[in-house]
């Protein structure tokens, strides 16, 4: 066995080496993985936005949001709801497919939020409360709503974010409870109103959307002035206070016919949070580019923007507050961009992975020449103390046929030129043993330096 020993650990340490790479090499592959299929996975081909009624504020954004995601090849299904209660309900729900949606300020607390791990891109603008109502109001009770416990009040669906705010401030007024307040759909009424089925409806969307243009262009009907509009901004925090001049809505009709108060909710962008980077981005340029323009309530670049709804802010969409798109995003195709962006992502851990594997395997195959040298090294080291401590004159031949072995063993030994040296000095060393058997002379160890690495 003694003669096998030096070959047993040149193979040990071979297959060390060989582990010592294939650790390394498999390190890389699962932080490549990692950084391909989980850290940064492509943006997706479809996004789900929830949207609204047919008719509302967020149908038609939700069509306008779905062209301009087609021009950077992403589809967008638009998910029609009943309006912004059930799309932040949907949102709550972690089984939900539903991933972005428009919605009122104020429907989902900053509680429900982080636990859903929902974020907001900001509000895209501002969402009127409207109160269209038929008769006269010749002394301002309906406008403090007092008049409303004799009227037939239209308050919107349930599941509506219309509802949710209407039940809010009458309930603010303890008429929450009245009997002839109506849950209805939309377009039922409006309908119903304008056929004088029911006297009021309360209507929460942009002065542009169908129902209220509807509404708007109909001179049998009134629109309520908020004379407490200060009062509701002041105790419901995400709600603001908009003015029309006299006549500024339609001139030719001087409507209305008195500077007109309205309070109004903001339309706030809401995503859950593991939305892509880019898609979130891309959100924010739609915003820009369709809500930022100057409106009828809102000035030029006034939306989007973060109006301190409590909820958690995007990181992206804070990034793009601070410095606009990305500077790849402003300059190439979007998938050109993106692919850019990911690339650099997934070379920059391979870099920081290779840096070191690279360094460290010179030096890896540099330590096997050198154990290769010691292995040498040890065989002779073995022979010679066997030499001294019981050398028999008679199994010369033996010795010297054992020494060939071992010296054809070093005549393999790779080595660079940093162990030159150490090889020479093996070498010399298995020559300075050989001529003391060739010589006869009984052995007798003879007092030199160590030279093993």
């Amino acid at each position: 066995m003694k003669p096998l020993a030096p070959l047993l650990r040149k193979l040990t340490h071979h297959h060390k080496l060989a582990w010592q790479i294939t650790l390394w090499s498999l390190v890389a592959l699962i932080g490549l993985a990692i950084t391909f299929f989980i850290a940064n996975p492509p943006p997706p081909k479809t996004i789900y936005i929830a949207t609204g009624a047919e008719g509302g504020t967020y149908h038609d954004l939700g069509k306008r949001y779905r062209d301009f995601f087609a021009k950077y090849g992403i589809n967008t299904e638009l998910i029609q709801t009943k309006g912004a209660q059930e799309n932040a309900d949907r949102l709550l729900d972690p089984n939900d497919r539903v991933e972005i949606a428009f919605m009122q300020s104020g429907l989902i607390t900053p509680e429900q939020a982080t636990t859903a791990h929902l974020e907001t891109l900001g509000s895209i603008g501002y969402e009127p409360i409207w109160i269209f109502y038929r008769g006269k109001d010749t002394d301002g009770s309906l406008q403090r709503f007092t008049d409303f416990a004799d009227r037939k009040v239209a308050i919107g669906e349930k599941g509506s974010g219309t509802y949710t705010e209407a039940m809010h401030m009458l309930s603010m007024n303890g008429l929450d409870t009245r009997s002839n307040l109506i849950s209805m759909p939309t377009l039922d009424a409006v309908d119903a109103l304008e056929r004088g089925q029911i006297d009021a409806i309360f209507l929460i969307q942009g002065l542009h959307s169908k129902n209220v243009q509807r509404l708007l262009a109909n001179p049998t009907l009134n629109l309520v002035n908020f004379v407490r509009a200060d009062a509701y901004a002041q105790q419901i925090p995400y709600l603001e206070r908009l003015n029309i001049p006299m006549g500024g809505l339609d001139l030719k009709r001087n409507f209305p016919a008195e500077n007109t108060q309205l309070i109004a909710t903001t339309t706030e962008l809401v995503i859950k949070d593991q939305v892509h980077p880019a898609v979130q981005m891309l959100l924010m340029q739609a915003a820009r580019e369709i809500n930022g323009k100057e409106s009828t309530f809102a000035k030029r670049g006034e939306f989007p923007a973060f109006r301190g709804s409590g909820l958690p802010e995007s990181e992206q969409a804070a990034l793009y507050y601070q410095k606009g798109l990305p500077f790849l995003m402003n300059h190439l195709p979007f998938w050109l961009a993106e692919f850019i962006h990911r690339t650099f992502f997934f070379l920059l851990p391979i870099a920081v992975i290779a840096f070191p594997i690279i360094r460290y395997i010179p030096e890896l195959w540099e330590n096997r020449m050198r154990e290769r040298i010691n292995v040498v090294y040890t065989a002779v080291e073995q022979l010679e103390k066997e030499l001294t401590s019981s050398y028999d004159p008679a199994k010369q031949a033996a010795y010297l046929a054992r020494l060939d072995q071992i010296e054809q063993s070093a005549l393999k030994v790779r080595y660079s030129k940093a162990l030159a040296k150490d090889y020479y000095t093996l070498r010399s060393h298995l020559q300075f043993v050989r001529e003391r058997l060739i010589e006869g002379v009984p052995y007798q160890r003879v007092a030199h330096t160590d030279q093993h690495i």
